[in-house]
């Protein structure tokens, strides 16, 4: 996404009408660095069974002899190919009027996938929606790749889900790509990029973008399956990643995930990018496991349960466990301190314990969880709802689902007002579109089996 910040500096938009009355901004759905995103309602549909309201993103516009300018009808052009998937949410049309640029999306009523997964718990140890929903991901993300596009800045932030999480949408493209290698390390967020994106630990001057999307894809299971993130950062300095590095069933070791899961999750977090499991066979491996999570009896007995150890003993300064009696005088309620300045960021880690694994005898072990789920990475901090391209990881507080059903329009259409030029695709690229589908009605890989990602993908 470009550089053009201007948040704070945008005027509220809130029940202005643009586009010579076409839409009436309504409610204010999020706000990130570059733009905010408003629920819009159309005042001329085109037939009565045209949607009614769309979501519009309002950009600041980049002076049109500047790079950003060009960035920003790249995000266009690049949604706009990719836009007529189920699983990814319209690109609907665009137009500027004075110093602004409208985007016009589809409006999905519900939560990000963040909201559903943290706030909400709509997937906990729900073997078959979170099957369901991360399929449709893997389809929609796949589509990307077929299509030349490139997402780089997966994560559940970035995603839209129903209220029930049965209907899943990729969203914002700002960071997206239609280069397969490249050399801008360090573009997504942090706790979802891969080593080689990360580019520190490596000699590579390019990285495969789509096989940095599949790394992002396993991190994105796991939040769905634990409510964690594996690590905060791909990198030896990160005690958890660095846990991984020198035991690669450290993730089954310390989180609540069956034996299959571990191995798929493996397989995605191949060190080695060519090597790393396709998008097809990721596909096909997560609708043949029986389940994500480890029996109940090797997570829920309290005797046998250990918090793992993962922060190094000299990077926690002061740790008090205090156990009192909750008010039912049955349960044990376990307050857990720890120095905030060593838990950076906090929310980022994946598992903490008190200098060494404890065990827990007297004390039921989903309490503890929840207790320590303060000091767990229960994802990375984030900007609120819909991001609009940011880089940010502050952390905001979530919205909440604005209905109890999912409302999702017919689409009218939306003239564009602005020409979005044609993006010479980079000449790696090899002929990728399969072909063009009616809205909504793109084939499925079990259609027609895809091609598997070839080694020349990866740098």
């Amino acid at each position: 996404m470009p550089t053009v910040k201007a948040t704070s500096h945008m005027p509220d938009f809130a029940s202005q009408e643009i586009l010579d009355g076409r839409f009436r901004l309504l409610d204010l759905l999020g706000a990130g660095s570059y733009g905010k995103v408003y629920k819009a309602f159309d005042n001329q549909p085109k037939s009565f069974s045209s949607a009614r309201y769309y979501a519009v993103k309002v950009l600041l516009k980049a002076d049109k002899q500047s790079r950003d300018y060009e960035m920003q009808l790249r995000e266009l052009k690049l949604h706009k190919k990719v836009s007529f998937h189920p699983n990814i949410v319209t690109f609907c049309g665009a137009f500027e009027e004075n110093d602004y640029l409208f985007v016009v999306l589809e409006y999905c009523e519900g939560n990000d996938l963040f909201t559903a997964i943290v706030d909400k718990g709509i997937f906990e140890r729900n073997d078959q929606l979170i099957k369901s929903s991360y399929v449709k991901l893997v389809d929609a993300v796949y589509y990307c790749h077929q299509q030349g596009v490139f997402h780089r800045d997966l994560k559940p932030e970035n995603i839209l889900c129903s209220v029930d999480g049965n209907d899943i949408w990729l969203a914002d493209f700002g960071l997206s790509t239609n280069r397969r290698v490249c050399h801008d390390f360090g573009c997504g967020s942090k706790a979802y990029m891969s080593p080689e994106c990360i580019g520190k630990e490596t000699n590579n001057v390019i990285y495969s973008a789509p096989l940095n999307d599949i790394w992002s894809l396993g991190v994105i299971l796991v939040n769905l399956v634990t409510q964690h993130n594996p690590w905060n950062y791909a990198h030896s300095s990160d005690p958890c990643f660095d846990a991984f590095l020198a035991n690669r069933d450290s993730l089954r070791d310390a989180l609540p995930i069956s034996d299959s899961l571990n191995s798929v999750l493996k397989r995605i977090f191949d060190f080695n990018p060519v090597s790393r499991i396709n998008l097809p066979t990721l596909r096909n491996e997560v609708l043949s496991l029986e389940t994500f999570y480890a029996p109940n009896d090797q997570i829920d007995n309290p005797d046998t349960n250990t918090v793992p150890a993962y922060l190094p003993d000299d990077s926690i300064n002061s740790v008090t466990l205090e156990l009192r009696p909750a008010v039912d005088g049955i349960k044990v309620e376990v307050e857990v301190e720890v120095d905030v300045d060593v838990v950076a960021g906090s929310l980022q880690r994946s598992s903490t314990s008190s200098k060494g694994s404890t065990s827990w005898s007297n004390i039921e072990w989903n309490e503890l969880k929840k207790r320590l789920s303060l000091l767990q990475g229960v994802l990375p901090p984030r900007p609120k709802l819909f991001v609009v391209g940011s880089h940010s990881i502050s952390r905001s507080h979530s919205s909440h689902s604005q209905d109890d059903l999912l409302v999702t329009p017919p689409y009218g259409p939306v003239d564009l007002a602005i020409d979005i030029p044609e993006i010479n695709e980079d000449s790696s690229d090899p002929a990728s579109p399969s072909g063009n589908y009616p809205l909504r009605c793109q084939p499925r890989f079990t259609v027609k089996p895809p091609v598997a990602l070839q080694a020349g993908d990866a740098s």
